[in-house]
C-alpha cells in the first residue's frame, strides 16, 4: 500500500520514502512540513512538490529514498541523524 500526499500534477519533484525498519522522519515540501512521525516497514509514502522536498531522519539506514523514479539508496548510516533535500534537477543542499 502506498500513501500519497500530492499537489499539482505539474510538480517538479516526487519523493518516495520506504522504511526497512522503524525510523522517525520529518518531510518538508516547498517550505511546509507535510509529515512528521515514525515510518514503518511496508507503508511507503510519496510526496510531490514544485521546488524542493527535504527529509530529516534519526535513523538514515532505515529509509530508502526514490526521487523522480530513481533510487537514491539509504538516507545515511545506521543511527545517524541526517538531512537531505531534492529539487527537480536532483539532490540539493538541505535547508
Amino acid at each position: 500500500m502506498c500513501i500519497r500526499d500530492s499537489v499539482s500534477s505539474e510538480g517538479g519533484v516526487t519523493l518516495t520514502l520506504e522504511a526497512t525498519e522503524h525510523a522517525w522522519a520529518r518531510v518538508t515540501r516547498d517550505g511546509r512540513q507535510v509529515f512528521q512521525g515514525t515510518m514503518v516497514p511496508e507503508q511507503p509514502r510519496t510526496w510531490t512538490g514544485e521546488r524542493v522536498i527535504s527529509v530529516e531522519t534519526g535513523n538514515g539506514a532505515g529509509l530508502l529514498v526514490t526521487v523522480n523514479g530513481q533510487s537514491q539508496g539509504r538516507m545515511c548510516g545506521r543511527g545517524q541523524v541526517c538531512a537531505r533535500a531534492w529539487g527537480p534537477d536532483g539532490e540539493i543542499t538541505a535547508p
